[in-house]
């Protein structure tokens, strides 16, 4: 098993992944990180190309989400006490 502080930084760097393959520039992941995240079935060679499974969609859309609530809450104006 992982630990977290590892997940947490494989997590993060999905959202680079996800970057980069929207872009067409699978060639800016580094090598060990692809094997890794197909490792984890994250990723996945298909049709030459690589992808997004589902497991690794869903991740990504945690990660998505959870820098909304992240950038949301940092944006929300502080309830002071008067």
């Amino acid at each position: 098993m992982l630990e977290p502080l590892a997940l947490e930084a494989l997590r993060e760097s999905l959202h680079t992944c996800v970057d980069a393959l929207q872009r067409r520039r699978a060639s800016e992941i580094p090598e060990a990180l692809i094997d890794r995240l197909v490792d984890l079935d994250w990723l996945e060679w298909r049709g030459g190309g690589l992808h997004l499974t589902t497991t690794g969609e869903n991740i990504y859309r945690q990660e998505v989400a959870q820098r909304r609530a992240i950038a949301e809450r940092n944006a929300s104006p502080s309830k002071s006490k008067a």
